[in-house]
């Protein structure tokens, strides 16, 4: 099993690419604009919900090279072993990249984001339970939003 460390990283003018069209690729697309709208979706088929997003579209399937000239990379198609190819070709690329529903072929996994301003807030479970880290965000995240945590005017 991997061990995964919670970091933040600048995105801020890195382009983000998102491999696959449907659900999955919806919930990586819906977590990262909340930071970057600098991401490209490629995926022959591309659900409305993903389309409304102000993202550049590529409608073709995956080769190998597309990954090039990405920062990032989110390997989200309904096939395993095109995942498995793209994971393969990032690592090789030094490119970071995260196989979804698969953390042991990732480089990193994406925690249950809590997002108020300029705090962030992550919670992770090295990738192993994911409704367990969106189950403990949420609790978090009502904290906040009841004002049993208070977040704002802290002096520096």
């Amino acid at each position: 099993m991997k061990q995964f460390v919670p970091f933040l990283v600048n995105i801020n003018n890195k382009n983000i690419l998102i491999i696959g069209g449907g659900k999955a690729a919806l919930l990586k697309a819906k977590g990262i604009y909340r930071f970057t709208s600098r991401v490209t979706i490629l995926a022959p088929h591309i659900t409305n919900e993903l389309m409304e997003y102000p993202f550049r579209f590529i409608r073709r399937e995956y080769k190998a090279g597309t990954v090039d000239d990405f920062f990032m990379v989110y390997a989200c198609t309904d096939n395993a072993e095109i995942n498995k190819e793209i994971g393969i070709e990032c690592q090789r690329k030094n490119i970071l990249y995260s196989v979804c529903d698969n953390p042991d072929m990732s480089s990193f996994v994406t925690p249950a984001i809590y997002k108020n301003d300029d705090v962030t807030i992550s919670v992770g479970t090295n990738g192993n339970n994911p409704l367990k880290a969106i189950f403990i965000r949420n609790q978090i995240q009502q904290l906040i939003e009841n004002n049993i945590l208070k977040i704002e005017n802290i002096i520096e």
